[in-house]
């Protein structure tokens, strides 16, 4: 019973922070398109619509939650300054917010901790923000949130996590105050997830404005570490193999909220191959004449798949958040070549 109680708490102040961080946010981040895509509904029988958070500010959902919580911080946490870590969205978002709120200058206190291998578009956009950029070895994620969260401590700087902290799973959140504005009626919405901030935020609003509305998870194949965790019922330590969608790609922080939001509020998982992210992710640029990344392709590829394998989805009211935009020349190239070889959705 108490742990129920725990879970109604949790999510009546995700809720409330998700309302609060709409108005926090208004003129700072945009409120992004919702367009139908008829390439997508005629393939699956659904009326399906595209959330494109691929307009965002820093190309990516990410600036949500990092103005949020900048906004949010007081002038000593200011002072302070912040440290983060990242594959490469949440830095950039982070880098931009500090930018605009005046906090970034020569000297600057403020840290991103990378992986050694980001991407190089997401590392080069960085270079032009003033934030110290640090390495770590490995390319896990989980290793590089450890490390900036050491820094942080050891300099009594301000640690911004990319999903476990509250001011940035309800600036995340605040994609749904936007859906509900934007279509009368939503059956499903399909939400890349990796650490789980962004469909936290979601599903936590969605469950009290609309909770006829299926929550679906969507993970690559190579790096499903959140849905294997709610089917194991416990944070599992868990490989991740190289995948196309890096931004959501590594391990979980224990004891992280949003394990528990995931646990909670998603309805549905869904994995995809890499084949199947790379092919929606191609079919976006052939169709919409849009380049997103793999993280966003992979809710395309998601529905795609589920509505291949059941009709329950047919006629059905369906939103795919198409979280970024920030695609490596290296990702693009392979997925240019795909269409070479004559492949199209």
């Amino acid at each position: 019973m108490d742990e129920n109680n725990n879970i109604e708490h949790l999510l009546d102040e995700v809720f409330n922070e998700v309302r609060k961080a709409r108005e926090l946010l208004n003129g700072y981040a945009y409120v992004t398109p919702l367009v139908r895509s008829k390439w997508l509904s005629s393939l699956t029988g659904a009326d399906v619509h595209l959330k494109l958070e691929s307009e965002q500010r820093t190309g990516s959902f990410k600036f949500r939650g990092a103005m949020n919580k900048i906004l949010s911080s007081s002038a000593r946490e200011r002072e302070r300054g912040f440290v983060t870590a990242s594959t490469g969205n949440h830095g950039k978002a982070v880098a931009e917010a500090l930018e605009v709120a005046g906090l970034t200058t020569s000297g600057s206190q403020n840290s991103i901790f990378l992986p050694e291998k980001v991407s190089s578009g997401k590392l080069l956009a960085l270079s032009s923000y003033t934030v110290n950029i640090e390495f770590t070895s490995g390319s896990d994620c989980l290793e590089t949130e450890r490390a900036a969260v050491d820094a942080a401590k050891q300099s009594d700087r301000v640690y911004i996590s990319p999903y476990t902290d509250l001011s940035v799973c309800a600036g995340q959140g605040t994609i749904a105050c936007e859906l509900v504005q934007q279509l009368p009626t939503i059956d499903a919405v399909f939400i890349c997830v990796g650490g789980g901030g962004m469909i936290g935020g979601i599903a936590s609003y969605f469950r009290k404005l609309s909770p006829g509305t299926t929550i679906v998870g969507c993970q690559p194949e190579a790096s499903a570490v959140m849905s294997e965790s709610v089917k194991a019922g416990r944070i599992l330590d868990l490989p991740s193999l190289p995948t196309l969608s890096d931004g959501s790609a590594g391990g979980l922080d224990d004891g992280g909220f949003t394990f528990d939001l995931c646990k909670t509020l998603v309805d549905e998982w869904v994995l995809v191959s890499e084949e199947e992210i790379a092919t929606a992710v191609l079919g976006m640029i052939q169709h919409h004449s849009k380049i997103v990344e793999g993280a966003a392709a992979v809710a395309i590829a998601a529905l795609l798949k589920t509505c291949k394998q059941t009709k329950d989805y047919a006629g059905k009211s369906v939103v795919a958040v198409v979280c970024g935009s920030n695609l490596g020349t290296e990702n693009l190239r392979s997925v240019l070549s795909l269409g070479a070889d004559g492949s199209s959705l």
